[in-house]
Formats: C-alpha cells, sequence, structure tokens
C-alpha cells in the first residue's frame, strides 16, 4: 500500500474467528492491500498475543463458537494496556444490539460478514486513524498532566494562601481550555453561576457552595485531549467520533487526580460524572441514582441545560422556555429529579444568568480572573 509514493507502515490486523469461511474471506481481502493479518482461534493465544505485540486492529467475529465474543470485546476495553486498540465486530446484524449500550461502547466498528473489499477497507482505515488519534490524544493529556502536576505541587509546599493558589491553578487550565472549544468562556461562567444556585437552595453552606461552584469550570478540563477535528465537527458525530470524545470524562479525571485541594478534588470527581445519567445509561461508569456524586448530578444538569439553549457548531439554541419542558421531561430519566424540581424553581435566576453571560468573547476568562485576583 502507497501513498505519495512512500511505503506506509505495515498495519497489523488480528482475526479472532473459528469460522474458517469468514476468517479466509476478511484475511484475503486485507492481504490484497498489504495489511499484515495474524489469525488466532483460542482465547487464550489471542489475549497473549495483543498484549504483547499491541496490534492496530482487532477484527472479532460475534459468532466465535467457542466463548462470548462480546464478554471478550468488554475485558479488551476494561484493559489499561490494550483498550486504545481499535475493535471491529464482524456482526451480520449490529441492530440487534441497539437497546445495549454497554456492548456499543466496547465495539469501534461493526461490519457485516458479506460486506464488499470497499466496506472492509474504508473501516479498518477508519479503524486505524482512531487508534493513532486515541495515541495522539494520550501523549497529549500526559503532557498537559505533566505541567499540571508542577502546580499541584506548589499547592503541597507551605503557602499563605492555598486557596487562593488552587483558583490560580483553576483559571490557568480553564485559559488553556479556552482555545480548544467553540464558546468556552460564557458556557463555563454560566454553569458555575447555575451550580452555584442549585447548591444554595440544596442548602449547602458558604464554602461548599463556592468549592462546587469554581470546580465546575473544570468539568471539560478533558476536552484538551480530544481532537479538534471532533470538537469543531459540523453536525452530528459517528460512532467512532461519539466514542473518542467521551473519553473526555476519564481525560479530565487523570489530568486532575492525586490532588488534596477540595476544589481540585471535587473538580476531578465532576470532571469523570458530569455526563452519567440517573437511569444508569450515562458515560463513563453507568452510574445511576444517587451513585452518582452529588456534584456530578448538579453539573450535568447545569450543562446540559446549557447546552440545550445555546448555539453550537452542530445545533441551535432552544427558547428558554423549551428547554425547561425538555429537563421536566427527563426527570427520573438523564436528571436526578429533586435538582429538576429546584432548577425548575429558580427559572428567574437562571434566565438571568443566560442573559448576563450571553456574549462575554473570548476575554471573559481573563477579566473575570483578574476581577476575583482584586
Amino acid at each position: 500500500m502507497e501513498t505519495n509514493n512512500q511505503t506506509v507502515r505495515e498495519i497489523t490486523v488480528i482475526i479472532i474467528d473459528d469460522n474458517d469461511q469468514t476468517r479466509t474471506r476478511f484475511a484475503e481481502l486485507l492481504e490484497r492491500i498489504n495489511f499484515r493479518i495474524v489469525w488466532k482461534q483460542e482465547i487464550k493465544e489471542a489475549i497473549a498475543y495483543i498484549m504483547q505485540n499491541k496490534p492496530d486492529v482487532i477484527l472479532l467475529n460475534a459468532k466465535h463458537s467457542q466463548f462470548n465474543s462480546y464478554a471478550l470485546a468488554q475485558k479488551i476495553k476494561n484493559n489499561e494496556t490494550i483498550r486504545n486498540i481499535s475493535l471491529i465486530m464482524i456482526e451480520a446484524n449490529s441492530e440487534r444490539l441497539d437497546g445495549h449500550p454497554e456492548i456499543q461502547k466496547c465495539v469501534d466498528e461493526f461490519i457485516h460478514p458479506e460486506a464488499s473489499e470497499a466496506e472492509v477497507l474504508k473501516r479498518v482505515q477508519t479503524s486505524v486513524s482512531l487508534m493513532g488519534l486515541r495515541t495522539k490524544s494520550l501523549n497529549f493529556e500526559e503532557r498537559v498532566k505533566q505541567e499540571v502536576t508542577k502546580q499541584i505541587q506548589l499547592l503541597q509546599a507551605p503557602q499563605e494562601n492555598k486557596q487562593s493558589h488552587a483558583r490560580d491553578i483553576i483559571h490557568r487550565l480553564c485559559m488553556v481550555a479556552e482555545y480548544k472549544d467553540e464558546d468556552p468562556a460564557p458556557h463555563i461562567y454560566r454553569i458555575m453561576n447555575i451550580s452555584s444556585i442549585i447548591a444554595k437552595k440544596l442548602g449547602y453552606n458558604d464554602e461548599d457552595v463556592e468549592r462546587i461552584s469554581f470546580a465546575s469550570l473544570l468539568h471539560d478540563i478533558g476536552k484538551i485531549g480530544i481532537p479538534d477535528h471532533i470538537l469543531v465537527k459540523k453536525g452530528p458525530l459517528n460512532g467512532a467520533e461519539r466514542r473518542v470524545i467521551e473519553q473526555h470524562t476519564n481525560i479530565g479525571s487523570r489530568i486532575l487526580s492525586g490532588v488534596h485541594d477540595p476544589v481540585l478534588k471535587t473538580a476531578a470527581v465532576i470532571a469523570l460524572s458530569h455526563h452519567e445519567r440517573w437511569d444508569g445509561h450515562g458515560y463513563p461508569k453507568k452510574l445511576k441514582g444517587t451513585d452518582i456524586p452529588i456534584e456530578g448530578r448538579i453539573i450535568g444538569l447545569a450543562d446540559a441545560f446549557d447546552i440545550i439553549t445555546s448555539n453550537k457548531n452542530y445545533k441551535t439554541a432552544l427558547p428558554l422556555d423549551r428547554a425547561f419542558s425538555m429537563v421536566k421531561s427527563a426527570k427520573r430519566k438523564q436528571f436526578d429529579p429533586d435538582l429538576v424540581d429546584i432548577l425548575l424553581k429558580l427559572k428567574d435566576e437562571v434566565t438571568q444568568i443566560k442573559e448576563k453571560y450571553k456574549d462575554y468573547g473570548e476575554s471573559l476568562l481573563i477579566t473575570h480572573y483578574n476581577q476575583m485576583k482584586d
């Protein structure tokens, strides 16, 4: 396989299949386009090879006679060492899995056993690109983590005002994230203020209200590890792109992990849990009900409401009245019912927040930061 007259790196695909017909067909198709094919029938041999050699793509037959292929897919995706390897499932009827989001999330692509050569090539190349994006994301995340660690180490040293220093770190991180999203400054400050009034209504004291509201600023910090072309894509994301962007929760949590400052600890919790759903169909851990940290539930509601009522590159804003109705209809499904009731009682305050932080532009973070320091 050649690109611009230069031989590209050989792509390795491991086929885990005990069906001679499908295995031979896919192997021949991929070998014709110069992919290196490895075939394994036994599950122990397959896992051992994957762990040792880190192939580019795993091609797994859904109807393997010796084991549950979906259980194996989940095992692979739950293993930190190999979870980023792209996994394609050979499945004749992937639509039957629509009601199983846990399976959908552990498979990057589904492909029909009789797919054309062009379709096979497209799916495999897409999966190879996806793995490359994940690798770049992890490398970028590691660099950010190192920089954040330097700042956090300062928090461990004796200081006169650690709270002020924590806020300084938060705002600096927000300024970094500002360049990775289309409308970050107004968005994060609307969420900060909406979460603040919800927390107050829940009866939190001033210190905890401030802790939650300041931590909310970093809810999407993990997006700095997501490729730009996915973040700013016009129109809806496809399945593979959706799975990449969902990783911002894990990325954010890892960036903020290991800190002792209460605001940053809360920020790590929020980063990980703000896309969980009350009914258990959220991500990344599929937590349900009160198993979701209250901070994640608060920011999850504020975040979703603000997105509904904001213009994005893939959608137009809904009117506030309609947005409140949508939130009410998602009560006990996506959102904590008690928090929905509180939000509905705070309609006037929320409307004022939406208007106040409507169009501050790029300088809002710096302006707000300077005001907090004064």
